[in-house]
Formats: C-alpha cells, structure tokens, sequence
C-alpha cells in the first residue's frame, strides 16, 4: 500500500521558507516527506542577471532543509531543471549546458552525503519534436518517486507493561 501526495510550495512562500528556519521547520508536508523535488527555473539561469540569485535560492533552500528535517539523510532529492527547451534553443547553448553542469557538480558536492539521494533532471516546457526527453524524463521521475525504496520501518518495539518510568514503555529509554 503506497500513500502519494504530491505537494506544492507557492512560489510567495518559498523565499520565507529559505529566510526563515522556525517556518521551514514548521511545514508539515517537508517534515513527512520522503521525496523532495527543488525545480531550477532554465530560462532565468540563461539570464546573467537572474541565474546567480536562481541557484543561490536552491542552494540556501536545501541548505534549510538539511538543518531543519528531522533525518535528512532519508530524503530523496531530485533537482529539476524545469523548461530546459530555453537551454537547447539559446544561441550559446553549450555555454548553458556547462553552466548546468557546473550547478550539478555543485549541488552534488554540497548535498551527495547530506540527503539518501541526489538526482537531476532536464524536462523541457515545450519540446521540440521529440528532441527534449520531457515525456519519458517525467514519467522516470514520477516512477522513481513510487519505486525507490524508503527507508526501512523499524518494528514497534514491544510494550513494557510494568515500566520503571512511563516513557520507558516501549523501550525508549
């Protein structure tokens, strides 16, 4: 049995949750999530004006989020680089592409041991005859969400029906 919800940060809420611990600790679908999925916006990153503020949120975001989630090292990340047709079809397209690269290897060194997995993806908004792997690389995201294993449920501990203490009735202490 597999309980999928699919919740969404607004985008007016995102810079409180990067600026502010206390409300980032306090969104309850981050503290049950499982999966997390930080989307890198392509067109502003081919903008040399928006790109450095673009990653620096990601970065500060899932900087919030390791000091904040209770096990981080459970956590499935996937960063998306969303409308990645704005990087294929931009005039300096390998120069965007290394950028990219760069952002990944930099996400990478940052936050590889931090969470259970760090992965990447390119889905394009508007692909270009079957050139942009949009439909497969969402369908890949969507079944690594449903199929990547979580990490193991630890059985309930048997209860002491005659404790020391009464919080040491199920073994904590």
């Amino acid at each position: 049995n597999l309980d999928l919800l699919i919740s969404d940060l607004a985008g007016e809420t995102f810079p409180t949750a990067v600026a502010s611990r206390e409300f980032c600790a306090d969104l309850r679908a981050l503290a049950r999530a499982d999966h997390l999925v930080c989307f890198l916006d392509s067109a502003r990153l081919t903008d040399p004006v928006q790109r450095h503020p673009e990653c620096d949120n990601a970065l500060a975001f899932l900087q919030r989020v390791r000091s904040v989630k209770h096990q981080p090292e459970l956590l499935q990340v996937q960063v998306v680089f969303s409308r990645w047709d704005y990087i294929t079809r931009h005039p300096e397209r390998t120069a965007q592409e290394e950028f990219c690269d760069i952002i990944k290897t930099d996400f990478t060194t940052r936050f590889a041991e931090s969470f259970a997995g760090l992965g990447f993806w390119r889905i394009a908004a508007r692909p270009d005859g079957g050139l942009q792997p949009t439909n497969s690389e969402i369908q890949l995201l969507f079944s690594h969400w449903l199929e990547t294993p979580l990490y193991p449920v630890q059985t309930p501990a048997a209860r002491n029906r005659q404790p020391v203490r009464d919080f040491s009735a199920f073994g904590i202490v």
